[in-house]
């Protein structure tokens, strides 16, 4: 009797874990980080941990613009070996200036090549351009919503990629417009290359939410603007005011 009630509550537990499984991709790294300013065609390498409850899935992440499939895309996936465990994919933007603030990543059934397993969608900052990348940003303190006193200073590290030697500054913004009372670093010239750079920003005296910044990257000469971004931060300065939060759009579509 002791022995069927064990093997009574083993297939009890059994049948709960069968019931509670469903596919799953979890992203555990991206490459470059977002936020980034990246050059048209640079590959943005997507890390996964997966389980699809069948063999040899396949896993794609989608750019979206604006609630829409990105423009001039490229994406890449690969058959994966087996019903679970770890993989990549990558995407990119071919040409133009588009802006990618979000990634679709679906699962898809080899077995049955219409049958989507799996969707979620996480957000990014992307702003891919043809002229200059500014990537691998280091913000200190860190932007996870930090509440700083007048005169604090975000100091900001960054790698970058130009043609020329060019200047690049980071100005905190509050919504549309820039923060109030702001001041940010000049720009030594930086040389042409590939290269590591420092600024800064801060805030003197009116209370502000700064949840852009504008990265800006000019001609060591200041004669021509070779790029200009907006990139997601969240830093308070002061007394916080009310800001309205972000909603994402309604994605679907099936590409690879």
């Amino acid at each position: 009797m002791l022995q069927r009630v064990h093997l009574t509550a083993l297939t009890l537990l059994l049948v709960a874990e069968t019931a509670t499984a469903a596919p799953q991709v979890t992203v555990t790294a991206i490459s470059p980080n977002s936020p980034a300013v990246l050059l048209v065609g640079t590959s943005v390498q997507v890390s996964f941990d997966y389980t699809a409850l069948e063999q040899n899935p396949r896993v794609v992440a989608i750019p979206y613009s604006n609630g829409s499939p990105s423009p001039d895309d490229s994406v890449h996936t690969d058959v994966l070996p087996s019903a679970s465990g770890a993989g990549t994919c990558q995407f990119t933007i071919l040409t133009g200036i588009v802006n990618v603030d979000a990634l679709r990543m679906e699962m898809w059934s080899s077995n049955q090549p219409d049958a989507l397993l799996f969707a979620t969608v996480i957000p990014v900052a992307y702003a891919f351009n043809a002229k200059g990348a500014v990537y691998n940003l280091g913000l200190d303190p860190p932007s996870v919503g930090a509440m700083l006193d007048f005169g604090d200073t975000v100091h900001v590290a960054f790698s970058y990629q130009a043609t020329e030697a060019v200047r690049i500054f980071f100005q905190p913004y509050a919504g549309y417009s820039a923060a109030p009372s702001s001041s940010y670093g000049p720009s030594v010239t930086l040389p042409g290359g590939d290269g590591l750079g420092l600024s800064y920003f801060t805030l003197r005296s009116e209370p502000a939410i700064v949840d852009r910044m504008r990265v800006q990257m000019w001609r060591s000469n200041m004669s021509i603007l070779l790029v200009d971004a907006y990139l997601p931060i969240s830093y308070v300065f002061g007394v916080p005011t009310l800001q309205q939060p972000v909603t994402w759009g309604k994605l679907k579509t099936k590409r690879w």
